[in-house]
């Protein structure tokens, strides 16, 4: 498969899915950064724990018990947030949406096969990508961060009507 066509999936994946199921994407970018937190500090003890439970401990377990560990916050939070986002604030929920998708394909492909991570490495998208990396977290942190601060001030400006 084309490194470009696996990086536009690991990127849009989390853009289609939360726009169509109206979930914040500001929370779902927040929680893709606790599954890299999850991924890099418990897949080891997980795959530990497990141990007689699943195939012997192997690179391809370890793999998959970081990559669900890094994206089961997003699952989740996408499907216990779905239809939070009024349908006119869908434009606005597609800045930390991108992030999701961007910083998602930042963490997951040092977990791809060898081949394949070295192919998409070898693009230039995934080049382009790198080089913002630092860029792509501090705005997603900061358009996340502004848009639940939004989201508060817009829901406590409501309030309960009695």
């Amino acid at each position: 498969m084309d490194a470009n066509v696996i990086l536009a999936m690991l990127v849009l994946s989390p853009v289609v899915i939360l726009t169509l199921l109206r979930a914040n994407a500001a929370t779902a970018f927040l929680a893709l950064c606790l599954g890299s937190v999850l991924g890099s500090f418990v897949a080891k003890d997980l795959v530990t724990t497990l141990r007689g439970y699943i195939a012997p401990a192997t690179q391809v377990t370890d793999t998959i018990a970081s990559l669900v560990l890094l994206w089961l916050p997003v699952v989740l939070v996408a499907i216990f947030m779905m239809k939070t986002i009024a349908p006119k604030q869908r434009l606005i929920n597609l800045l930390p949406a991108l992030a999701v998708g961007l910083l998602g394909a930042l963490l997951s492909v040092p977990f791809l096969t060898p081949e394949l991570r070295h192919s998409v490495e070898a693009s230039e998208v995934w080049k382009n990508i790198e080089t913002y990396k630092a860029a792509i977290v501090v705005g997603g942190t900061a358009v996340s961060l502004a848009l639940l601060r939004m989201r508060k001030k817009i829901d406590g400006a409501h309030g309960k009507h009695h």
